[in-house]
C-alpha cells in the first residue's frame, strides 16, 4: 500500500478533492502503477506529490525532473 499525499491547485481542488477550500488530500494506491496512473490523469492539477514507499518518504517532483 502506498499513501500520497497531493497539492492541488485551489483553483481545480473542488473536483479532485471533498471539499472546495481543501487543497491537500492524501490518498491510498494499492500499487506504485495506481500512483503513477493517478497523476499522470491529474498532472495539470497537481502542484506537489509525496509518497510513502516502502517506508521511505519521496518527493515525487525532484523525481519527474
Amino acid at each position: 500500500m502506498i499513501i500520497a499525499r497531493f497539492q492541488i491547485h485551489p483553483e481545480r481542488a473542488s473536483e479532485i478533492a471533498w471539499n472546495s477550500t481543501q487543497d491537500i488530500i492524501e490518498l491510498a494506491f494499492p500499487d506504485v502503477f495506481d500512483l503513477i496512473g493517478f497523476c499522470k490523469e491529474n498532472e495539470d492539477d497537481i502542484v506537489a506529490c509525496t509518497a510513502i514507499i516502502d517506508g521511505r518518504v519521496i518527493d515525487l517532483e525532484a523525481l519527474s525532473a
